[in-house]
């Protein structure tokens, strides 16, 4: 159509009011629309870059948090903490220390002997008696957390914390190694190596 409007002979102005009718009313509204889809684009830009810059924030902190829990595994509470885990699911044994089963003490002697090359005594009370001392607020994972009955000195289970208040522990006949919550429990103290 428009090629024949520019023709020779035919009448130039017609040509320019034919396309003017078109874009008013057949282009106009596409226009219009992209128009106004550019203005709700533009009015969400602050919106999209405070999403931006706190995706950006989340991202780093992963990353910090990515380096941190590499650096906590390859460090010698780490390794602690990862060689229990690499048990978790297993029977518990009476008198176990082997991947086969583990009671409460065996899981953490062999756990400290793998993971830190660290050889403690064989049973609970022994074990919860050694190293020193940690004020619940300052329990760190890879500590030992011990417990004895109240107005007992003798130690009758024992764990290692994980973190977030949880331990890894081989609880008794007919369970298996599994992490379970020691915040709450007033009868249990933690211990370093």
């Amino acid at each position: 159509f428009t090629i024949y409007a520019f023709l020779p002979g035919h009448d130039f102005g017609l040509a320019v009011i034919i396309l003017t009718a078109l874009l008013r009313f057949a282009l106009w509204p596409v226009l219009a629309k992209q128009l106004q889809s550019q203005k709700k684009i533009q009015a969400l830009q602050p919106e999209i870059a405070k999403l931006k810059k706190a995706e950006a924030e989340r991202q780093a902190r992963l990353a910090a948090e990515a380096r941190a829990r590499k650096a906590f595994l390859a460090s010698r509470p780490g390794k602690v903490v990862s060689m229990a885990m690499d048990y978790l699911g297993v029977p518990y044994v009476w008198g176990g220390s082997s991947p086969r089963g583990f009671d409460c003490s065996g899981l953490v002697q062999f756990a400290f002997y793998q993971g830190a090359h660290l050889s403690l005594p064989r049973t609970a009370n022994d074990q919860g008696r050694i190293g020193t001392a940690v004020a619940r607020a300052q329990i760190q994972p890879g500590d030992v957390v011990a417990f004895a009955d109240a107005g007992s000195s003798t130690y009758t289970h024992i764990g290692i914390y994980i973190g977030n208040g949880q331990m890894i522990h081989a609880p008794q006949t007919g369970d298996v190694i599994k992490i379970t919550t020691v915040v709450g429990n007033s009868y249990w103290e933690a211990r370093q190596w």
